[in-house]
Order: structure tokens, then C-alpha cells, then sequence
């Protein structure tokens, strides 16, 4: 019976100090773990921030862009301006040449009817 109980002591201090060896690899595993996870969330940090970046100057072209594109349609609405105006002349030009015509024939009718 002594030898039992001397046995299972035996037993129960080899299992702790086979618990004291490993603790220190648990912690080394967990901080290894914990390691590769901060080390992904930099990387994920990073490529966030390189794309971030990317999008910022596609940003940045694409105003650019834009206010280029506004400045040619306000040319083209100036130029439509202009050439309505000149759309208009030309129809007041072609009424009073009708008028001069219809005159000229009248006055021609008159002398040729004399």
C-alpha cells in the first residue's frame, strides 16, 4: 500500500513538472500565435492603406477630369450661344432679302406692265 501511495506520488510529480516544462511552450506557441495574427492584421493595415492611397489619386483624376469636362461643355454651350445667334441673323438676313425680292419683282411687274 505504501508503495501505491509512494507510486502515485511519483506520478503526480513527474505530471507537474511535465506541465511546468510545457507551460513555457504553450506561452511560446500562444505567443507565436499571437505574433503571426499581429503580423497579418499589419499586412491587411498596410494593403488597406496602399489602396486607400490608390483610390485617393483615382479621386484626385477622376476632379480633374470632371472639371475638365465642364470646362468643355461650357465652351460648347457658348459656342451653341453663338451660333443660334448667328442661326437667327442669318433668318432675318434671308427674310429681308425675301422682302427685297418681292419688292424688285413688284417694282418690275409695275414697269413692265406700263
Amino acid at each position: 500500500m505504501v508503495d501505491l501511495k509512494q507510486f502515485i506520488r511519483h506520478c503526480r510529480r513527474r505530471d507537474e513538472k511535465d506541465e511546468e516544462v510545457s507551460q513555457p511552450n504553450d506561452h511560446s506557441n500562444d505567443i507565436k500565435t499571437y505574433q503571426n495574427m499581429a503580423e497579418a492584421c499589419t499586412n491587411a493595415i498596410t494593403e488597406s492603406t496602399n489602396k486607400i492611397e490608390q483610390l485617393k489619386e483615382q479621386k484626385k483624376k477622376l476632379y480633374e477630369h470632371k472639371d475638365e469636362l465642364r470646362k468643355q461643355l461650357s465652351q460648347l454651350n457658348i459656342d451653341k450661344n453663338n451660333l443660334e445667334k448667328m442661326k437667327k441673323e442669318i433668318e432675318k438676313s434671308e427674310e429681308d432679302l425675301n422682302k427685297m425680292i418681292q419688292a424688285q419683282s413688284s417694282v418690275s411687274s409695275g414697269t413692265v406692265g406700263r
